[in-house]
């Protein structure tokens, strides 16, 4: 039987669909605003990325990841 705390989190397939939005919605917020929209070409995660777009609006961007008002 599943932990009851656990029950609500995502297994197997759903995580890699639910990073993938994530990720889209991620890179949306943090585009230039006025530029065309692009596709990513695959690649890696970042380490540092806060810190190699010091430019970007990160409260509103960590915010909406993590549902803060």
């Amino acid at each position: 039987m599943c932990d009851p705390l656990l029950r609500h989190l995502l297994r197997g397939p759903e995580v890699s669909a639910w990073l993938s939005k994530e990720l889209e919605r991620l890179q949306i917020q943090l585009g230039t605003p006025g530029a065309s929209p692009s596709l990513a070409d695959g690649g890696i995660l970042m380490s540092g990325l806060i810190d190699a777009m010091p430019e970007a609006d990160w409260d509103n961007a960590l915010a909406a990841t993590f549902l803060e008002n």
